[in-house]
C-alpha cells in the first residue's frame, strides 16, 4: 500500500467514529481497486461495496464475449493474467 492511499485512511478512521463516510473510487472492486485496502483496515462489516457495471464488462456483454484474459498494467507494470 502506498504512504498516499495509508494517509487517506488514516484521515477516514479519525472521522469514521462520528459520521458515515463514503468513499467513492474507480475500478472492479474485486480486481484492481481501493476497495481492498478500505475493507482491510475498517473491515466488511463496516463497509458496503456498490460496484458498478465497468465499461469492459458492458463492451464483453454487447459483443458477446464470455471469460475473457484481463491484464492489468495500471501503475505496476503488467500483473498478471486473471
Amino acid at each position: 500500500m502506498s504512504a498516499e492511499i495509508g494517509e487517506v485512511l488514516d484521515h477516514i478512521d479519525m472521522r469514521a467514529y462520528r459520521q458515515r463516510i463514503a468513499v467513492l473510487v474507480t475500478g472492479d472492486p474485486g480486481l484492481f481497486s481501493l476497495a481492498k485496502p478500505v475493507i482491510e483496515r475498517f473491515g466488511r462489516t463496516r463497509c458496503r461495496v456498490i460496484p458498478g457495471v465497468s465499461s469492459v464488462q458492458t463492451a464483453f456483454a454487447r459483443i458477446g464475449v464470455t471469460g475473457p484474459t484481463l491484464v492489468s498494467s495500471v501503475s505496476k507494470g503488467v500483473s498478471g493474467q486473471l
